[in-house]
Parts: C-alpha cells; sequence; structure tokens
C-alpha cells in the first residue's frame, strides 16, 4: 500500500485486481476512489452513456501514463445463472448498441455482426 498527500488530504492506494494490475483504489478519509492506469478510450464512452460511473477527472503523469478516477461502488462477479437476467441482457443491449460505442468501433475498423 502506498500513501500520499493531495488536496489537503491523505491518500492510501492500493490494487483493486483485476487482470492488468493498472487498477487502484484510492481511499481518502470521507472518499474512495477507482484509479485506473492507461484505460482504454471506451472508458470515457462508457461514462457518457451511464454504463459506468461517470468520471471524475483525468490526469497524464510524466512518463506518458495517463489516469482515470471514478468513485468507487462495491462490486462482485456475476454468478453464470446471473448472465441471463433480463437487467444484464438490457445492459448488453445497451452497450452493444451505443451510437458513440457503435461510432468509435467504425473508427477503428470493427463492423457490427447482423
Amino acid at each position: 500500500m502506498m500513501h500520499f498527500f493531495f488536496d489537503g488530504e491523505e491518500w492510501s492506494i492500493s490494487s483493486a485486481g483485476g487482470m492488468t494490475g493498472e487498477a487502484y483504489k484510492a481511499e481518502s478519509a470521507e472518499n474512495k476512489l477507482f484509479i485506473k492506469r492507461n484505460s482504454s478510450p471506451f472508458l470515457a464512452v462508457l461514462s457518457a452513456e451511464r454504463i459506468v460511473p461517470k468520471l471524475l477527472w483525468t490526469r497524464r503523469l510524466e512518463n506518458g501514463d495517463v489516469l482515470t478516477a471514478q468513485k468507487w461502488l462495491n462490486g462482485r462477479v456475476l454468478e453464470a445463472k446471473e448472465m441471463t437476467s433480463k437487467q444484464v441482457c438490457k445492459l448488453l443491449k445497451k452497450i452493444h448498441t451505443s451510437d458513440p460505442l457503435v461510432f468509435m468501433l467504425s473508427r477503428l475498423g470493427k463492423k457490427p455482426n447482423p
């Protein structure tokens, strides 16, 4: 765990897990943030579409890395049986039919499957 001071508050940063090792949980006395290093541009679109929490800030570091911060939400991994629920299906449909996401993918040379 690493500690630092920012804007008059002491923060502690720890790994948030995940496969890339570039996700962190930052905590102060009153706030919790999800910090991601070098996230995909999709994060901004997912945030704008209200699929994930709103981006609070983005910072470019001296070494060129980019940090993004979002409000921390407690979560969990969905079980297999939950993946067929109406709520999950509705969310996946929203992601797959989002005009900004489809546009971003088209700029990367991808085409939607019929």
